[in-house]
């Protein structure tokens, strides 16, 4: 897949010193794609043909309810039950005639084992692909991992084209760990020979330092729940978790 190249939000997360820049990146788009579900897009053909198709997972039909703009929740809401009824009814009604027939009702597994093509196990399948979670059938984590190839795509050829931003690389975190692991598989699809090796230096040089420099104001914050550390001054600790829990899982209590 070809991307076009974004450099100002990736400069603007680099220059806010954002914690885990892909986190602030990502963070931002989703609230971009959240408040265009709930606009104009709402009515586009072929937007509501997708959405009719693929919904959205229990995460992002959180967020949307919470937009308060109910009408269109309810709108998207209304078109995808129906085409998910579509299928779902046919299928529930010859599930509904095996459960009639009494076929392996009182089996332990018998939906694994036996009639594996029948009625009801195809009925729990499509239900299975109904409620897929988080993202398998969700139009805006779609987008989302659509978004994050193209910031990491900018990222790589930024790194290899421009000098100020390799400084600014080497001066920041580094990434949360979710993050840092696709930053790491995809470097290789990006950058090749000397400029990869100083990149991936860089990168695992920097992600080491953060996390152990988490590693040791967690446990500061720990040690002042100890009386006999009553007094000492552990200032740089005092937000230690928020920051340790984002960086071990991906803006889970937002950035800090």
């Amino acid at each position: 897949m070809r991307y076009h190249l974004d450099t100002i939000p990736v400069w603007d997360a680099y220059k806010e010193k954002a914690p885990c820049p892909l986190c602030r990146l990502m963070d931002r788009a989703e609230k971009s794609y959240v408040d265009n579900f709930l606009g104009g897009s709402v009515m586009e053909p072929d937007v509501r043909i997708e959405v009719n198709q693929k919904g959205f997972c229990r995460h992002h039909f959180g967020l949307l309810y919470a937009q308060r703009n109910r009408l269109g929740v309810a709108l998207m809401a209304h078109t995808h039950l129906g085409e998910t009824l579509k299928d779902l009814d046919k299928r529930l009604d010859g599930a509904l005639g095996a459960v009639r027939r009494g076929v392996g009702l009182f089996d332990s597994g018998v939906l694994a084992k036996a009639n594996k093509n029948g009625a009801l196990p195809q009925a729990l399948n499509r239900l299975k692909e109904a409620t897929a979670d988080p993202g398998k059938t969700c139009i805006i984590c779609e987008r989302l991992e659509e978004t994050l190839g193209r910031y990491v795509y900018t990222l790589m050829c930024m790194y290899e084209n421009e000098s100020d931003f390799r400084k600014a690389f080497a001066e920041s975190s580094g990434f949360c760990l979710p993050h840092f692991a696709i930053v790491l598989d995809r470097a290789p699809q990006h950058l090749h020979g000397r400029r990869l090796e100083d990149f991936l230096t860089t990168l695992i040089t920097i992600e080491k330092a953060h996390l152990h420099r988490l590693s040791d104001e967690l446990y500061g914050y720990t040690q002042q729940f100890d009386y006999v550390n009553a007094g000492k001054d552990f200032s740089a600790s005092r937000d230690a978790v928020p920051r340790t829990l984002n960086a071990l899982r991906g803006g889970v209590l937002g950035e800090s």
